[in-house]
């Protein structure tokens, strides 16, 4: 019987593929205590097909028959090479999540009081309130080539890097653009009467698996070097009610998700607490 040979290139092919990335991002979340439901349908308004991404997880709390939901879109890329946004100084701007909020819920919180937890929150206050924008980013493939040294008769390593932008807008733009698409359908599915008495706060993510790098042009000396999470702010044409708007995409590499997830899970706390605290208070009246 003849033995089931696997090579050792094709099993570090498999293994370094979006599929282990998604693998180590779904343990992560499971042992942080999120519900996770991954590979999840949605319509790309975009190139009107549907398609799929990889995993929406939530946490949820329920309390004087109302529900609070923070729920994560996200997609996850495997980045074999070298990732660098571009960023320059912005005046400070403030970095919302996407909400859907049940007309019951309505009575209870306005939007205004939604805009003051993030303004006026003691912690992570650099998250919420940004000075810098991204304003691009590229794709850098590293390549070696062998070079016979005349001088010497040696044979030299040459290093070299080459953008791809074909690689950027597969990876990037494309990631980016499926967690935009994704959080607006799962947003507009939510069923008037079924949701009426739930509000859901909505982070669309994207996590990339290698190292990322930020480049500063804007500066007396141009900077380069690495930073593991990002705020990516776009705005969107979609051609129907929403025909202008503006996300807060957080992007991450895996090393950083959980700082990401630290700062989620204290959104998900501290606004838990005061979101119930006006309920309660509302329902005495």
């Amino acid at each position: 019987m003849a033995k089931n040979i696997i090579e050792d290139e094709f099993k570090k092919a498999v293994w370094e593929q979006g599929f282990s990335l998604e693998q180590n991002v779904f343990r992560i979340l499971e042992k942080d205590g999120w519900n996770i439901l991954p590979n999840r349908n949605f319509f790309d308004s975009i190139s009107g097909l549907t398609r799929e991404f990889d995993i929406l997880a939530y946490k949820a709390i329920s309390k004087f028959n109302v529900t609070f939901f923070t729920v994560l879109i996200i997609e996850c890329k495997f980045n074999p090479h070298r990732i660098v946004f571009y960023a320059r100084p912005s005046k400070q701007q403030l970095r919302f999540p996407r909400f859907y909020i049940g007309d019951f819920i309505k009575s209870f919180i306005s939007n205004k009081e939604i805009s003051s937890f993030f303004t006026e929150t003691k912690q992570f206050k650099s998250f919420f309130k940004d000075s810098e924008q991204v304003f691009g980013y590229q794709t850098f493939e590293k390549i070696e080539k062998n070079e016979r040294n005349t001088t010497t008769n040696k044979i030299d390593k040459k290093l070299s890097f080459k953008t791809r932008q074909e690689l950027s807008e597969k990876s990037i733009f494309g990631a980016i653009n499926t967690a935009i698409q994704a959080t607006i359908y799962e947003k507009k599915q939510r069923d008037q009467k079924l949701n009426t008495a739930n509000l859901i706060m909505f982070f669309p993510t994207v996590v990339f698996s290698g190292d990322l790098y930020k480049a500063d042009l804007t500066g007396k000396r141009k900077g380069l070097k690495k930073q593991g999470i990002f705020h990516y702010r776009t705005g969107m044409a979609f051609g129907d009610e929403e025909s202008l708007d503006e996300f807060d995409i957080h992007i991450c590499d895996i090393v950083n998700f959980n700082i990401l997830l630290k700062v989620f899970n204290y959104v998900y706390k501290q606004f838990s607490l005061s979101f119930f605290k006006k309920v309660k208070s509302k329902n005495k009246k």
